[in-house]
């Protein structure tokens, strides 16, 4: 069990933090896309 815990946990922790990240950009891509439609 603990074999297994050792092999999926990196891959867990990966993927957290890409996830983490695309939300960080899509998070900035929308506020540069707001402030763009309201100085138009």
């Amino acid at each position: 069990m603990k074999d297994v815990l050792l092999e999926v946990f990196p891959i867990g922790l990966g993927l957290g933090l890409l996830l983490g990240f695309i939300s960080n950009v899509i998070g900035l891509l929308i506020k540069r896309i707001s402030i763009f439609i309201l100085k138009a």
